[in-house]
């Protein structure tokens, strides 16, 4: 589920970045542009952990541009969901007749109606929630709740 791996990503740094600061705005620009984005196969970063001034490696210069091509190899805290697993959720949306959506971190999961036990029905009373027919078990915004991953998307 959780990860930390090395990874390695191109920068182009304009010319006006260029100078004794270059690579403080390089961990700048890497922490800007990597936290909470999904690096497909790879999975979500959670938090860059890591850049080092030894590890952002001499840049390129475009001639036409004067802008520099820079390499940079960073840690990083990933979150990567399989098939098969079990998480513990938080339903942030339970108003829609064919399911409710969980979140956990920055993963969005959508259970389907057809995914659910048989005795759990939405309720058409209050329009926010699934509850089983004894009326013991209620899902709605806020529920915790607990999921397999059967498939995955990444977007």
């Amino acid at each position: 589920m959780f990860f930390v791996k090395k990874l390695r990503r191109d920068i182009l740094m304009e010319p006006q970045f260029l100078g004794a600061k270059l690579l403080e705005h390089v961990k700048y620009r890497i922490l800007q542009e990597l936290e909470g984005q999904c690096l497909g196969k790879h999975g979500y970063v959670i938090s860059v952990l890591d850049v080092k001034d030894a590890d952002i490696l001499p840049g390129v210069v475009d001639n036409d541009t004067g802008a520099v091509n820079v390499t940079v190899w960073y840690s990083v805290i990933l979150l990567r969901p399989f098939r098969n697993q079990v998480v513990d959720t938080v339903v942030t949306l339970a108003s829609d007749e064919n399911g409710f959506f969980t979140k956990v971190g920055p993963l969005m999961i959508f259970v389907s109606r057809h995914n659910m036990p048989e005795d759990i029905s939405f309720s058409q009373l209050t329009g926010d929630s699934w509850v089983s027919e004894d009326e013991r078990v209620e899902i709605r915004e806020g529920s915790l709740v607990r999921v397999r991953i059967i498939g995955l998307n990444f977007d």
